[in-house]
């Protein structure tokens, strides 16, 4: 219980610690760094450190999603209106 409570207060305040206090915190060698053994050992249990890949957007999808602003749907409905009604 005791190493889970250290280890979530060094994950929410890594950015504050010190050097010194977050290589203990993390039980990481400076020297040596981490054996393959550990690292597959932390992968398991925290996952990979990768960024999830986001879906882009087409430009169609872009385009179309403009016109979902209530105020534009208004200017584009009034642009219609005056087309329409003049002379």
């Amino acid at each position: 219980m005791e190493q889970e409570s250290t280890r979530k207060v060094w994950q929410d305040k890594a950015y504050q610690m010190e050097i010194a206090q977050l290589l203990r915190a993390v039980e990481s060698p400076v020297e040596t760094g981490l054996s393959s053994a550990d690292v597959a050992k932390r992968q398991a249990e925290y996952g990979s450190n990768a960024l999830e890949v986001e879906k882009h957007s087409s430009l169609l999808e872009k385009f179309i999603e403009q016109f979902k602003d209530f105020m534009i749907i208004i200017l584009f409905g009034c642009c219609c209106c005056f087309s329409f009604c003049q002379p």
